[in-house]
C-alpha cells in the first residue's frame, strides 16, 4: 500500500488509475507516448525504487509499443535497466497473444546478438521454451 500511496503522489490519478490496471493506457499522440516511454526507460534506473516499479509497470502495459526502447535498455550499461528491461520483454512475450506476442518474441530473438553475454544466455534460453 505504501507505494501506491507514493505513485498517487506523483502521477495525476487517472495516469496512477491506469498503473494498477483500473483503466486503459491515456490515448496520446504517437510522438508524446514515444517520449513517455523513453522517459520510462530512463526511470528504469532512478534511484528511487518506486519510480523504478512505476516505469516498469508503464512500459509493461504499453506492450509492443515499448519494445524498440526496450530492446535499447536490454543493451544499456546499467544492470538495473538491463535486467528491468528484459524482464519486461519476456513479461510480454509470455502474457499477450497475436501480434504482441509475435513482436515480442521478434525482440528476445535480436537479443541473442547482444553484447552482453547474460542477455544473449536468457534470450537463447526463453526462445527455446
Amino acid at each position: 500500500m505504501q507505494h501506491h500511496v507514493l505513485l498517487a503522489l506523483q502521477l495525476p490519478l487517472p495516469a496512477f488509475a491506469a498503473l494498477l490496471g483500473l483503466l486503459p493506457l491515456p490515448i496520446v499522440a504517437e510522438d508524446e507516448l514515444s517520449s513517455q516511454l523513453s522517459a520510462a526507460v530512463h526511470q528504469l534506473g532512478d534511484r528511487n525504487f518506486a519510480r523504478r516499479e512505476s516505469a516498469s509497470v508503464l512500459l509493461s502495459r504499453a506492450g509492443r509499443k515499448a519494445l524498440p526502447e526496450l530492446i535499447l535498455a536490454v543493451n544499456s550499461g546499467d544492470a538495473e535497466v538491463r535486467e528491468r528491461a528484459f524482464a519486461i520483454i519476456e513479461y510480454v512475450a509470455r502474457t499477450t497473444r497475436g501480434e504482441h506476442a509475435i513482436a515480442a518474441n521478434d525482440a528476445l530473438t535480436s537479443l541473442v546478438g547482444s553484447e552482453h553475454a547474460e542477455v544473449a544466455r536468457r534470450a537463447r534460453l526463453r526462445i527455446a521454451d
